[in-house]
């Protein structure tokens, strides 16, 4: 449906970075206490009196006061990983059954796209965890769309061109001029031709098992050619046509994309036409490439 663009220069990685803010303790100077009394003299020079008794220390805890505390904390620690557990999860089948498919491919942009496949690009090798979040997608809105119509002729004799054709929530990966495989998820119900292309990816987990995959280990920086484009964005992930006709969205699939609770507001978000497709007649410039607003990461064209 696509074609696959020249990757940007050079850029170091994305680093998610948060500033924590140091609490403010109080400071006071404290006075050598007279007989029977402690005073407590502040910066600000007050002073408060209390009697000497009511500072003994506490020499210890009680078994049933320690047993209380521990409950306690591993009551909270059981709902901090049900928190983190809810906030990273699979997007079901229903996610992709509707149909406005424009509407999930601007929803897709911040979830993310991961694969545990083969850690060589020859499918050798341990299976390994790898992928980052979408920041690019295109949207093909079925038969009504003249990407999409014009496409399906020239492939209407191709056994993964019907994939196409399924209910949403499966992958079809199909060869670009037989150089990139391009990964796209079926959306909307049975025999509607709808589809989001994963045109880009801003790489996050098992990075080191991408540099390998796309550079055979001839480059160990990370920057945006590593997965800026959708052919980019396959090699680094392992995805190939055979990959073609996985359920994104059953758990024990090998490609899967996660929902970890990240939302891209509609003003960071860069609609315009989508590329490589000069056969789309009337559709041609219908703005259903989406990109997130100053993500270096997606691909340069247009």
């Amino acid at each position: 449906m696509t074609k696959e663009e020249k990757a940007t220069d050079k850029q170091s990685p994305v680093d998610q970075q948060s500033t924590e803010e140091q609490p403010q303790g109080s400071l006071s100077i404290l006075e050598k206490p007279k007989e029977g009394q402690n005073k407590e003299q502040s910066i600000e020079g007050e002073s408060k009196e209390r009697p000497l008794q009511d500072e003994q220390p506490t020499l210890g805890k009680s078994k049933e006061e320690k047993s209380k505390e521990g409950h306690l904390k591993e009551e909270q620690s059981t709902e901090e990983g049900k928190s983190k557990e809810q906030k990273t999860k699979r997007i079901g089948k229903e996610f992709y059954k509707r149909e406005d498919t424009v509407v999930i491919a601007k929803e897709l942009l911040g979830k993310y796209l991961m694969t545990k496949l083969p850690k060589r690009k020859d499918g050798t090798g341990d299976y390994v965890v790898s992928g980052g979040m979408i920041v690019e997608t295109e949207a093909y809105c079925g038969m009504t769309d003249e990407a999409v119509s014009v496409y399906m002729s020239m492939k209407k004799n191709n056994k993964r061109g019907k994939m196409l054709y399924e209910e949403g929530g499966v992958a079809y990966v199909y060869m670009c001029y037989g150089v990139n495989a391009l990964l796209n998820i079926v959306t909307n119900k049975e025999g509607e031709a709808h589809a989001v292309l994963i045109r880009a990816i801003q790489p996050e987990e098992g990075i080191s098992t991408m540099l390998s995959r796309r550079w055979g280990g001839r480059r160990i920086k990370v920057d945006p050619s590593l997965t800026s484009g959708p052919g980019s964005t396959t090699k680094a992930l392992g995805i190939n046509t055979e990959h073609t006709g996985t359920k994104v969205y059953e758990e024990s699939s090998y490609i899967w994309v996660e929902d970890r609770g990240v939302s891209i507001s509609e003003e960071n978000i860069i609609a315009s036409a989508r590329v490589g497709i000069p056969y789309a007649g009337s559709a041609v410039d219908k703005p259903w490439r989406f990109r997130i607003h100053g993500n270096k990461y997606v691909s340069k064209a247009k």
